[in-house]
């Protein structure tokens, strides 16, 4: 083996303990459906699941006032804290409503197992 190869096996070990210890650090499950900063896991995932139902609900134009959008995403998950903010076009919501036509576990588990699919 040369030692450029020595040096990018190195180098790629290093990088995935830092990115396993980051991820650890920061999506640790820690009970509930929670991760260790308080956020559901999959919490990428919330916006799209939860734009859809808000839109429907309390009209589309409460998904451009962040606050707002923040605070319902909260009470769906009976945390306060929880902030999301929804970044896409409106027709995104054509793709993502689907998704937000059943629970949050179940259509979390589709977007992955389908995301890893593709």
């Amino acid at each position: 083996m040369n030692r450029l190869s020595r040096h990018t096996i190195t180098l790629a070990a290093v990088a995935a303990i830092l990115g396993f210890a980051l991820c650890d650090w920061f999506f640790r499950p820690v009970g509930g459906g929670f991760d260790v900063l308080g956020y559901p896991l999959g919490r990428d995932f919330l916006p799209m699941w939860a734009a859809p139902q808000l839109a429907f609900e309390r009209g589309a134009a409460m998904l451009t006032d962040i606050p707002a959008f923040a605070a319902a995403l909260g009470e769906r998950f009976g945390s306060a804290h929880i902030f999301g903010v929804w970044s896409y076009p409106p027709t995104a919501m054509l793709l993502f409503m689907p998704f937000s036509l059943s629970s949050y576990w179940a259509s979390l588990t589709l977007w992955t197992v389908a995301g890893s699919a593709a």
